[in-house]
């Protein structure tokens, strides 16, 4: 997502599909690679998919919430873990989530107030 944004520049993002990963215990995001030796990859993405293939992922590994959100149309409601896995992924990309799909239908999307 940082690559992305690199690219295009977003002001904000659209975080679909928040309520498949409501079953999960734990959430891994990618927030860097390694090399084989260990030592820390420099860039945010690698060149090539032959570097990429040589690269190990790094992850943060956020608690899961584990509560179905389909139905929840305010920030505020969301499970205490759920917003912290929004938060971080602001912080992560520097980009504020502004829609958050919270189920199958479009009325499932909750419009979070930007705070950067």
């Amino acid at each position: 997502m940082r690559y992305s944004n690199a690219i295009n520049g977003y002001s904000s993002i659209n975080l679909t599909k928040v309520d498949i990963l409501s079953p999960l215990k734990q959430i891994k995001v990618g927030v860097g690679y390694r090399r084989s030796d260990g030592s820390k990859y420099p860039g945010n993405f690698p060149a090539s998919l032959e570097e990429l293939a040589t690269l190990k992922t790094d992850y943060e590994i956020l608690p899961g919430w584990e509560s179905d959100l389909t139905g929840i149309t305010e920030y505020a409601k969301l499970p205490t873990n759920c917003k912290a896995y929004i938060e971080t992924v602001e912080q992560l990309i520097n980009v504020p989530v502004t829609w958050i799909g919270t189920g199958p239908d479009r009325a499932n999307t909750i419009m979070k107030p930007i705070k950067f």
